[in-house]
Formats: structure tokens, C-alpha cells, sequence
């Protein structure tokens, strides 16, 4: 059974709800219900050469609760050049719940130019919450993660190759029970004034090199809690 309007023959199909099968992811979140699970069934690509380039979008855009399942597979960007705007992965919706497993969000920026690659792998802005679960996130040319407003929970995610970790910021919360980041901010907590009181941070172990704690302008005060109850770092700094 194929879903309206994805005709191909078998090797084209790259992801499944049930036995709906969707030539493209973007084709296969939008026809999820809210509860779907969607399953990769191959490596896909987010192309950004058809996508306005406008800060703040990306070339997914997720609005609802659902789950995809990598399977171990890849999700890849592509023609991001002079795209430094677009995102590969937006999560957006109040209440939202999305998980992502066992997949990896390569943005493939070019070495010869960082900067011709995607904004951030993963752009949570004013979700729910977001879990990963056995996700890799790399070679983007901003953050591996952003979470702005929304709840993050990590249960084992590895990043390497983006100019840095995971943000948190805008009132979020994150709470990291395993990670591997190898960026030297790893983590880049900025909750800033009293608007911002409820953020908050919780690592639970995991291999980090440098927790930045900034304020976005000099002699303002980050709020919000931090916890580092285990896992290593090589320090924690402030900005601000």
C-alpha cells in the first residue's frame, strides 16, 4: 500500500507509516497523524535548494507529536550553499511531543567552507518536549542542537564536526542522561533576566569539553538551574 499521490516502484519509497510508504520524509510528515511513527527505510536527503532563505526555517518542519525511527539510517543535507539561514530540522507547536532514534542528522557542510552548510541540525523552538534517543548530529555549521522554550530530554546523542553543541536557551529545559560532544562548547546555556526563570539544565553523565554559561549582554545575569550530578568536562565558563 502506498499513500496518495507517492507513486514509485519499491527501491523508491524512504519512509513508512504502517503500510503507507512515502518517497520523501518531508511527503511522510505530512500525511502523519498525530501518535505516528514513521520508520526510514533507507538514507534520505533534505535538499535545500527549493527552500527560501530565511533565518529561522529549515528544510523539515515538524508541528506535531510523532516519532520517526531512523533505523539506523541517515538523514543528509544537500545545496545548502549561501542557505547558511535554513535549518535542517525544525520542531515547533506548543505541547508537541517528538522523538527521534537511532538515526543520524548529517548536515554535510563543506570543508573547504563551513559555512556552506546547514544553520543547526535540529531547531527546537516553543515545543513540547523533544527526546533523542541514539541520534548522532553532525557537520553543521552552527549548533548540533537548539532548544529555545521547549523541553529536551538525551538519552544517548554523539555530535561532532558543528562549531558547537547544544544551545539552551529562552526559558528551556534540558536533561542529558548520556552524550558524547566533542565540540569545545558543548553545551551553551543562556537564559537571561528574570523573564527567563524555569530554565534549566541536567546532565547525568556523559563526555563533554566546555559548559559556557552566557549572558546575552554585559552584566546581565543568567538564571535558571544548573545540575551536573556526573559525566566529565574540561570546565565551566561565563560570558556576559
Amino acid at each position: 500500500k502506498t499513500a496518495a499521490g507517492d507513486l514509485g516502484t519499491e527501491e523508491d519509497f524512504v519512509a513508512a507509516i504502517g503500510t503507507d510508504k512515502f518517497i520523501t520524509l518531508e511527503s511522510a510528515v505530512y500525511n502523519a497523524k498525530t501518535g505516528d511513527t514513521i520508520d526510514l527505510l533507507q538514507n534520505v536527503t533534505l535538499d535545500a535548494g527549493d527552500v527560501e532563505n530565511t533565518t529561522g526555517q529549515a528544510v523539515l518542519s515538524i508541528d506535531k507529536s510523532l516519532t520517526i525511527n531512523g533505523n539506523k539510517h541517515a538523514i543528509n543535507g544537500s545545496s545548502f550553499t549561501d542557505k547558511q539561514n535554513l535549518s535542517m530540522i525544525n520542531i515547533t507547536g506548543e505541547n508537541t511531543e517528538v522523538t527521534l532514534k537511532d538515526v543520524v542528522i548529517d548536515g554535510q557542510k563543506a570543508e573547504e567552507n563551513a559555512e556552506n552548510g546547514p544553520r543547526h541540525g535540529l531547531n527546537i523552538w516553543n515545543a513540547g518536549t523533544v527526546t533523542l534517543e541514539n541520534v548522532t548530529i553532525q557537520n553543521n555549521s552552527w549548533y548540533a542542537v537548539t532548544n529555545n522554550g521547549s523541553n529536551l530530554v538525551v538519552n544517548n546523542l554523539k555530535t561532532s564536526g558543528n562549531a558547537w553543541g547544544i544551545n539552551i536557551d529562552n526559558g528551556g529545559t534540558a536533561v542529558i542522561n548520556n552524550a558524547e560532544i566533542s565540540e569545545t562548547s558543548s553545551i551553551v546555556y543562556e537564559n537571561v533576566g528574570e523573564e527567563m526563570n524555569g530554565g534549566s539544565l541536567t546532565v547525568n553523565s556523559g563526555e563533554y569539553q566546555n559548559i559556557v554559561v552566557k549572558a546575552e549582554n554585559e552584566g546581565e545575569i543568567c538564571s535558571g538551574t544548573i545540575n551536573l550530578k556526573g559525566g566529565t568536562f574540561n570546565g565551566v565558563t561565563t560570558e556576559g
